[in-house]
């Protein structure tokens, strides 16, 4: 595309693109006023968004339109003529997987839900496709987000709870220590884990094996004792999958405190306590610092798996396998056997919502999963370091750099290493049991928090934030609902702590 610059009529500068002017010939300036000034929204925008605007002759025009708003410049040209300028951010568009990463690592959900997006009218004329394509991925992206929303305003308080019942509730922490390297085998509840039971069984001697929760009551059902388990759901359902460790109180859990962890478990079994390293955790990272937790890091995943596969690398950055992580639909159960929450749904089964009728619903729609396997391709220099252990027969997908390996070759690779008592030692974790009251007085006085209620009812707040000036009347209503909301959670805490 040939660019030419010029200067305009009132002398400011322009140009034109393969012989279309971007801007004004004649005031680019009072171009761009207009512009602005002939936008219509419901709300103030906290984040702006103008698909190129070419020159920034705009910036200031929509900083002084929607006061204290970000304008961010979505680049389509490749001209290093044409400057940054005043945006606070300037995205060049590459490619639809790219733009939407970079969307939603940039910005999050919060700051997406109170954006707007803008077209600049000659970027519809010069670059019809891309801004169509841009149109659409925003719109999936804010999409997206909703439903992130949506989640978090009920796993906000999740968390918070169950930190909170951590603290009250457990009775011995260790910090794992590695006495020997070994390889590391981590354990999900794929159907592809079946093949690799009894090469685990007989290495055992060989191997560090995380088990993460799903596939606790496999490895238990074979006699196979794991180093320790691993579980991060903060729902219900993730403790249902830690029933069987009540029956061996030796096993090591590894979790972060904002996971669900049954307080039978949390009162018997020793437990390393994870922190996640990222700013959305500063609830539970400010309830760990004050309770003075030893923790180790761990990275935050929708997925279990992919906090495991970060999690591993602490014990053998060389040489970790996965088995039974399969991230793909099943046509028969979808869990290796025996699995709790299969064992449950059993007892619901009958002849009208039969159990091949609820089967063939969870292989339909598998579409997290999807979401998980796109996460592993995006991983680099996962290359011999990390292998999947998947018989043809299971693999239906790629995980990008993670090199797939089968049973037979994954016992190829263990008859090299010799066998050892255990390479993984425990050290008592500092931790006072009776700061409960310190800790429970301490949420209490961060609930009054802007910060803190922002984080625990982000919905509540992105709903107030897009309200004008003239529903002052429904503002004050809202923040009664979130006034009542946080009451009872105030409740909920007390209730944990027994008082």
């Amino acid at each position: 595309m040939k660019i030419e610059f010029s200067k305009s009529k009132d002398d400011f500068q322009t140009f034109c693109a393969d012989g279309i002017f971007y801007h004004s010939k004649y005031s680019p300036q009072k171009e761009a006023q207009r512009f602005v000034e002939n936008l219509t929204l419901p709300f103030c925008p906290g984040l702006v968004f103008i698909v190129e605007p070419g020159l920034d002759y705009s910036d200031s025009y929509f900083k002084n339109r929607f006061s204290g708003c970000k304008t961010a410049a979505i680049r389509l040209f490749d001209n290093s003529l044409l400057p940054a300028g005043s945006w606070d951010f300037v995205i060049p568009f590459e490619n639809e997987q790219s733009f939407k990463q970079t969307l939603m690592t940039k910005f999050g959900e919060d700051k997406l839900l109170s954006s707007a997006i803008f077209v600049w009218p000659a970027a519809k004329n010069i670059f019809p496709d891309e801004v169509t394509r841009i149109l659409s991925i925003f719109k999936d992206t804010v999409e997206e987000c909703k439903t992130l929303l949506v989640t978090r305003q009920f796993f906000e308080k999740k968390w918070l709870t169950n930190s909170f019942n951590f603290i009250c509730n457990v009775k011995t922490t260790c910090l794992p220590k590695i006495k020997e390297k070994m390889p590391v085998v981590v354990c999900a509840s794929g159907p592809s884990l079946k093949p690799c039971i009894e090469l685990i069984k007989t290495n055992r001697k060989k191997l560090i094996v995380i088990c993460l929760s799903s596939a606790t009551s496999v490895l238990l059902k074979n006699q196979i004792i794991p180093d320790l388990v691993l579980s991060t759901d903060g729902g219900w359902y993730a403790g249902e999958h830690l029933k069987k460790l009540k029956q061996y109180k030796d096993i090591h859990i590894a979790a972060p405190v904002e996971a669900y962890i049954p307080k039978s478990i949390l009162k018997n079994n020793p437990v390393i306590p994870l922190v996640y390293d990222d700013s959305s955790s500063f609830i539970s990272g400010g309830i760990i610092s004050k309770a003075q937790l030893e923790c180790l890091k761990a990275v935050r995943n929708p997925t279990v798996s992919g906090t495991a596969y970060f999690f591993a690398q602490q014990f053998n950055p060389s040489l970790v396998f996965f088995c039974g992580l399969d991230l793909s639909g099943s046509k028969g159960v979808s869990h290796t056997q025996p699995n709790e929450l299969e064992l449950n749904n059993l007892l619901k089964d009958n002849r009208i919502q039969t159990k091949e009728k609820r089967v063939s619903a969870s292989y339909v729609n598998s579409d997290s999963l999807k979401i998980y396997q796109e996460w592993f391709c995006t991983l680099e220099n996962a290359d011999k370091k990390v292998c999947r252990v998947i018989d043809s027969k299971y693999k239906n997908n790629s995980l990008g750099n993670i090199l797939d390996i089968s049973s037979v070759e994954f016992s190829a690779k263990l008859e090299q290493f010799k066998e050892q008592e255990s390479a993984v030692t425990f050290i008592p974790g500092a931790f006072s049991a009776d700061c409960k009251s310190k800790i429970y007085n301490y949420i209490l006085e961060k609930l009054k928090t802007s910060q803190w209620q922002k984080q625990l009812f982000p919905a509540d707040f992105i709903a107030m934030e897009h309200m004008s000036i003239e529903q002052d009347q429904d503002k004050q209503k809202a923040q009664e609902r979130l006034n009542s909301k946080i009451e009872k959670l105030i409740f909920k805490l007390r209730t944990i702590a027994g008082e």
